[in-house]
C-alpha cells in the first residue's frame, strides 16, 4: 500500500514496476470483498495527478466505471473518482446517477465541485439531485437551491423545501444577502408578511427569499418518495398559518378513521366518539354522523376531552392528533421538530385556532421569536 501511495510522489520510478503495482491494486479495487476506503482514496490521489501517469490512471478508472455491469464495482470506482475532486470526475459520476442511486453519495463527498452537475440534473427534474444539494449544505449549495426557486413548479417546490432547512445557516444567509436577482424574479409571487423582522442582520434579500420559500411550501405537493426535512420555524410557522384554514376544512368521516390502520382505538373509544359526534353535529345540522363530515377542530376537541388523553401529556396528545392529519396534503406537520409540532397542536386544542399573520408579524417585530436557534 505504501508503494502504491508513493507512485504519485516519486520523481523517478521504473515503468514496469509502477505498472505492476497499479495493476495489482486495480485488481483489488474492482473486488468488492478486498477493496477499502484507503485504496479508493489512494486511487483518487493518483488519478488527480496532472502528469501523464495520473491521466492514465484516471482514464483507466473511467473505462472500468463505464464498462462495468456490477453495481458494487461501479460504486467503488465512483468513490475513487470522487476522491480526485476533479470537475470532470463529477460529470462522469453524475451521468450514471440515474442508474445507480448510491453514486449520489460520491457527489456529496465532492461538495462544491459537484454542484454544477447537480444543478444540471435538478433542471431535468431529478429530485434526488436537489436533495443532494441540501445534504452538501454549503453556501454554494444554498445558492444553487435558490436558483431553482423559479424553475418548473415541482422543481421549485422541492428546492424550497430543501432551502427551508438551510436558510438561517449563517453562511447561507450571507450568500443570500449578497445575491442579485433579475426583475423577473423580483416580480414573482412571495408571502410578503412571512419575514418582517426588526433585525439589523435582516436584508431585503432575506425577506424576499423567505417569502418566496414560504409561498412555495404552502402550495400542495406530492412527494413521490419518503423524504424527511427539519424545517426551520421561521419558515414552518408562516406555512402552518397559511394552511390552517385548509386543514380546518379538511373533511373526514368516523368510518374512515375506524378503517384506518394508522389510528388504533378500542370499540369503547369508537362508541364514545360516535356518541359525541352525534351530539355535537345534531346541534348544528340535525343530521346523522354517517352522512356528514367533520372539521379538524372537531377532531381535536374530541381528542382533547377524551378520558384516555391526560391534558398534561402534550407529547402523547400531539402524537394522537398527528394521526388525523393527511401527510400527503399537509407534509409541513411531519417535517418540523417534535416539540414545535406538539406545542402547535396544543395551541389548536386549547384555543381552537392558531393565530394569524398579524400575530406573527407582531412577534417578529417585537423580537419575541428566537429566530436564530435553528441556524
Amino acid at each position: 500500500m505504501i508503494a502504491f501511495e508513493c507512485i504519485s510522489e516519486a520523481k523517478r520510478i521504473e515503468q514496469n514496476l509502477a505498472n505492476d503495482i497499479i495493476n495489482y491494486f486495480i485488481g483489488l479495487i474492482i473486488d468488492a470483498e478486498n477493496s477499502n476506503v484507503e485504496i479508493e482514496k489512494a486511487f483518487g490521489v493518483l488519478a488527480s495527478d496532472t502528469r501523464q501517469r495520473g491521466e492514465n490512471i484516471f482514464n483507466l478508472l473511467v473505462s472500468r466505471f463505464n464498462s462495468s455491469g456490477n453495481e458494487k464495482e461501479i460504486v467503488i470506482i465512483g468513490n475513487a473518482l470522487s476522491y480526485t475532486y476533479l470537475p470532470k470526475a463529477a460529470k462522469i459520476i453524475s451521468n450514471s446517477c440515474f442508474k445507480n442511486q448510491e453514486l449520489y453519495k460520491c457527489l456529496i463527498r465532492m461538495g462544491d465541485i459537484a454542484i454544477d452537475e447537480l444543478v444540471r440534473l435538478s433542471q431535468k427534474e431529478d429530485i434526488k439531485a436537489i436533495l443532494t444539494l441540501k445534504q452538501i449544505a454549503t453556501p454554494r449549495a444554498g445558492q444553487a437551491l435558490m436558483s431553482l426557486l423559479w424553475k418548473d413548479d415541482e422543481i421549485s417546490k422541492i428546492a424550497a423545501w430543501c432551502l427551508a432547512e438551510l436558510i438561517l445557516n449563517s453562511n447561507i444567509k450571507k450568500e443570500i444577502s449578497e445575491s442579485v436577482f433579475t426583475q423577473r424574479q423580483l416580480k414573482s409571487e412571495i408571502c410578503e408578511w412571512a419575514y418582517q423582522h426588526n433585525d439589523t442582520q435582516r436584508t431585503e434579500n432575506l425577506h424576499f427569499i423567505i417569502g418566496r420559500v414560504v409561498y412555495l411550501i404552502s402550495k400542495p405537493i406530492e412527494f413521490k418518495q419518503d423524504i424527511e426535512f427539519n424545517i426551520n420555524p421561521i419558515v414552518s410557522i408562516p406555512v402552518i398559518i397559511n394552511q390552517f384554514a385548509l386543514l380546518n376544512k379538511e373533511s373526514w368521516k368516523i368510518d374512515d378513521v375506524k378503517r384506518s390502520k394508522k389510528f388504533i382505538l378500542s370499540i369503547d373509544d369508537f362508541k364514545y366518539i360516535d356518541h359525541k359526534l352525534d351530539q355535537e353535529k345534531k346541534k348544528e345540522t340535525g343530521e346523522n354522523t354517517d352522512k356528514v363530515s367533520f372539521e379538524f377542530l372537531m377532531k381535536i376537541w374530541l381528542v382533547k376531552n377524551k378520558y384516555f388523553i391526560k391534558k398534561e401529556e402534550i407529547a402523547k396528545k400531539g402524537s394522537m392528533l398527528l394521526k388525523f392529519i393527511d401527510k400527503d396534503k399537509f407534509p409541513i406537520f411531519f417535517n418540523i421538530s417534535n416539540s414545535l409540532r406538539n406545542n402547535i397542536l396544543e395551541i389548536f386544542t386549547t384555543h381552537g385556532k392558531f393565530g394569524s399573520k398579524n400575530d406573527w408579524i407582531n412577534l417578529l417585530r417585537k423580537d419575541m421569536i428566537d429566530y436564530e436557534f435553528a441556524s
